[in-house]
């Protein structure tokens, strides 16, 4: 039986981390980015319908602010969506592992699932070993 070494055992942990990374870049985009600019007519419609019987500006003022938070949340998930997906295939791919650090930190704002991955994509990328695969693809 042979033996796995250090080596391979970081490429392999890289390896679930960038799939880990795609997969969950394509659930936030097929769950949540596409799925939400559909939604957010109707969602416009429920802010209409509660704030229209006040003729108050202040209610006007809310409702316009109530549907940039909307607007923001849907263009938030995109971008999220772009931020998973882009850090796994650097991963996959040994490139830019300062990028994928950074990526990696904007994920942890995102989703509780994009703050486990992201937490688990920084620990690993940051491990030496990572580091020098990385390096190691610089020279190829």
């Amino acid at each position: 039986m042979a033996t796995i070494t250090d080596n391979e055992r970081h490429v392999r942990l890289l390896n679930w981390i960038a799939y880990a990374n795609i997969g969950l870049g394509l659930f936030t985009l097929f769950v949540w980015a596409i799925p939400g600019p559909l939604m957010v007519p109707s969602f416009w419609q429920h802010v209409e319908h509660d704030f229209r019987p006040q003729s108050d500006p202040i209610g006007a003022k809310l409702a316009i602010i109530v549907k940039l938070a909307i607007v923001a949340v849907v263009v938030m998930f995109w971008l999220i969506s772009a931020v998973s997906l882009t850090n796994g295939i650097l991963i996959l791919k040994r490139r830019r592992h300062r990028a994928c650090m950074i990526l990696s930190g904007m994920s942890l704002l995102g989703t509780p699932l994009n703050l486990i991955v992201g937490i688990l994509s920084l620990v690993t990328l940051n491990n030496v070993l990572a580091r020098n695969l990385f390096a190691n693809r610089r020279h190829v």
